[in-house]
């Protein structure tokens, strides 16, 4: 893998609406925080529908905590997109589909989704970027084996272990540019129409045999964030820890990391947080504890332990439970 010809610089982008802005923030502050050269971050947010004002509280807050750090505006047309169908929020994450062009004199760049929490130096990325890949994330092992019969309904061409999830993804913008990839996925979206996940499906089409596949730590899905090693960032995909859901396994300790980061980081009260009460959350997370006890427990038994190998790595132990503290969040 050669080295960067970006230099140091790590390009970090976003896009968003106004609703889901305060989430990208708080992805965007984490990253900030945690980078070791700040000034090496230029952060890029793709306007999907962003008020001046919201905006200017959004950079300002920024400049508070991270002066160092570059941040530019790109306003983008979504009406583009309108012929298009969403997955599961708004229009403004066919944004992605467009830096080739938005950004034209960057050679790649690292695109997070909102729901995204960065636990390590976000720099430690830049070496990772493979000029022979056009986009490097974490295989998605869900989407392929729930919509396989989709696919293969419609005889559309799918190779699950290069299948990776789009919402954290080095994407080789030089690539872009030159192999047509915005057409090219604009492409696989008007002959499938009913993609059943638009514009991560269209992605994975364009760009089969030049995926690449990041190491675990980046871009984690939240239901294996415990596991050995130090994590980069987090992917909390599917229910959001803002939009609190008591599941059989109770409040995830996944999504209690980041109602952590962001009481202590923005000040939030765990209403603002989360919409629940204290004593709510004081029993869901008792519930949590009580059931990853037990079934931690119950993982060191040989057998149940291979059958169950996921159980370890969703819910916090010894080594990791300093992301639950204030002082973590304090350094």
């Amino acid at each position: 893998m050669e080295p960067s010809r970006q230099g140091q610089k790590l390009h970090l982008v976003y896009a968003t609406d106004e609703p889901y802005l305060f989430y990208v923030q708080v992805s965007l502050c984490s990253a900030a925080n945690l980078a070791s050269r700040p000034e090496d971050l230029v952060a890029h947010i793709l306007d999907c529908g962003i008020s001046d004002a919201a905006w200017e509280a959004f950079a300002g807050h920024l400049r508070s905590i991270a002066p160092a750090v570059e941040v530019h505006r790109h306003p983008i047309d979504i009406s583009q997109f309108d012929d298009f169908r969403t997955w599961r929020y708004s229009r403004g994450a066919y944004g992605r589909l467009c830096l080739g062009e938005l950004l034209p004199e960057t050679e790649w760049c690292l695109y997070a989704d909102g729901d995204t929490l960065f636990l390590g130096d976000p720099l430690e990325v830049i070496p990772l970027f493979d000029p022979d890949k056009y986009i490097q994330g974490q295989q998605d092992t869900v989407i392929p084996l729930m919509n396989a019969s989709w696919f293969k309904e419609h005889n559309v061409p799918l190779d699950p272990p290069s299948y990776i999830c789009s919402g954290f993804v080095i994407m080789n913008l030089r690539a872009f540019r030159e192999h047509r990839l915005f057409d090219r996925c604009i492409e696989a979206l008007k002959a499938h129409p009913t993609l059943p996940c638009p514009d991560q499906d269209a992605l994975n089409l364009a760009c089969a045999g030049h995926i690449g596949l990041l190491p675990l730590r980046w871009g984690t899905l939240g239901g294996k964030i415990f596991g050995p090693g130090p994590q980069g960032c987090v992917h909390l995909a599917g229910r959001k820890p803002w939009e609190p859901c008591f599941g059989k396994f109770g409040y995830s300790d996944a999504n209690a990391v980041w109602v952590h980061y962001v009481r202590e980081t923005f000040g939030k009260t765990l209403k603002e947080a989360t919409g629940l009460s204290w004593p709510r959350w004081i029993a869901y997370r008792l519930y949590t504890r009580l059931i990853g006890l037990a079934l931690c427990t119950l993982a060191r038994i040989p057998a149940m332990g291979r059958r169950y190998p996921w159980i370890p790595l969703h819910y916090c132990h010894w080594s990791t439970r300093g992301w639950l503290t204030k002082r973590w969040w304090e350094r």
